[in-house]
């Protein structure tokens, strides 16, 4: 999983000059994800289900009325508060 991944990047950052090389030229730029889908603060359920169902991501950034970072919305959160005994 992810902790072992991050696991043996470090491990190779410690022993690896060029490895070490390689993590500082590469910038956030060139591995982030564009133009990202983001929720509103003032969304709803359906926004939600809307914008996951787009993309296959498993968080998805919340921002507010000035376009900033409020947030994070994971999937996980969402099929949680969502009452499947309500409905089924």
């Amino acid at each position: 999983g992810a902790d072992t991944f991050f696991s043996l990047v470090f491990r190779l950052m410690a022993h690896d000059q060029r490895f070490i090389d390689y993590c500082e030229r590469t910038t956030v730029a060139e591995v982030m994800t564009t133009p990202a889908t983001v929720l509103p603060e003032q969304g709803c359920f359906i926004d939600i289900a809307r914008a996951f169902h787009a993309v296959e991501e498993k968080r998805l950034p919340v921002v507010d009325a000035h376009n900033q970072l409020i947030g994070v919305v994971m999937r996980r959160d969402f099929f949680e508060r969502f009452h499947w005994d309500d409905w089924l």
